[in-house]
This record gives C-alpha cells, structure tokens and sequence, in this order.
C-alpha cells in the first residue's frame, strides 16, 4: 500500500494506538487454527489483565501483611527497650541512693580530689 491508500492509512492508525503490530496471512482465524493444532489456548486481552491484576493485589496483601508484622516486631522492641531503659534508671537512682547514705559518694569524690 502507499501513503493516502485505506490500507495504508489504517496500518498507521494501528501501528500508532499499539506498541506492536502483526499481520498473518488468513488473519485470526488461522491464528486459531494453528493455536488448536499445537493445543494451545488463547486468552482474551482483558482475561490476561484480570489474571494481573489478581497476582498484583496478592502482591500487594503480602507486602502489607510483611510491613504490619515488622510494625509489630519493632513496637515489641520498643516496648522492650522502654523497660530496660525504666529498670537500669531504677536500679542506678538505687546505687545512687545508697552510695549517699552510706558516704561512698563523699569518699570517691575526696579520693578523686586529692588524686
């Protein structure tokens, strides 16, 4: 076909709304054909999207569910992390404690000062 021809204007029109265009001799139905002889099966454009776009909302399920189980581990650790904090403050505010009423604070810093 040449420029102005209706074949040719439609092969532009084509090859212009998709990334990839084919032509076989006999057109879809020796597509078929063909496809049954070697026992294959063909799949509607919109069938293979919906087969995606499951796959891509499993995807997406999973990364949500890993995200929420690494949100739970590091609360854990923090809450964790909270008690430690509280219980070494307590324990030292005790040594700390005990150290004044027993004179050990006066001692070391005299110590210390002389040194």
């Amino acid at each position: 076909p040449a420029p102005g021809d209706d074949a040719y204007e439609l092969c532009r029109f084509l090859a212009a709304q998709r990334s990839h265009v084919s032509v076989v001799n006999g057109g879809w139905p020796a597509v078929e054909q063909l496809a049954g002889a070697l026992g294959l099966h063909l799949m509607p454009a919109e069938e293979k999207r919906r087969h995606k776009s499951a796959a891509s909302a499993a995807a997406a399920k999973a990364g949500k569910q890993a995200r929420d189980a690494v949100a739970d581990v590091a609360e854990q650790m923090a809450a964790d992390l909270a008690t430690v904090t509280e219980s070494a403050t307590a324990m030292g505010k005790r040594v700390v404690n005990k150290a004044l009423s027993q004179g050990w604070a006066m001692q070391l810093l005299g110590r210390s000062a002389e040194s």
